[in-house]
């Protein structure tokens, strides 16, 4: 099944990028934002989000590189969250 799935996103990315629309430019990302973090191990479902705390911009007026503050979910008896939240460091990737 995950053979599949992996064989429906390149086919779809594929077409996608060859669209006069992703070849715009588009608004850039900034404070306070909600992003979802990639992570390799878990499924595209399973990605955590995170909230943009700080954004880097390059020469060319665009982000590069973001710090993003990633949530717990663990929450004790009583609703309050058991850990801090972490803050990551992480390039853009398109």
């Amino acid at each position: 099944m995950q053979f599949l799935a992996e064989q429906f996103w390149n086919r779809c990315w594929q077409e996608l990028t060859h669209r006069q629309m992703w070849h715009a430019t588009k608004p850039s990302l900034k404070i306070g934002d909600i992003v979802h973090v990639k992570d390799e191990s878990a499924s595209r479902c399973q990605w955590p989000l995170a909230k943009i705390v700080k954004a880097k911009v390059d020469e060319d007026g665009l982000v590069r590189c973001l710090q993003v503050q990633h949530g717990n979910p663990t929450l004790d008896k009583h609703g309050q969250c058991t850990r801090r939240s972490s803050v990551l460091e992480r390039p853009i990737q398109n």
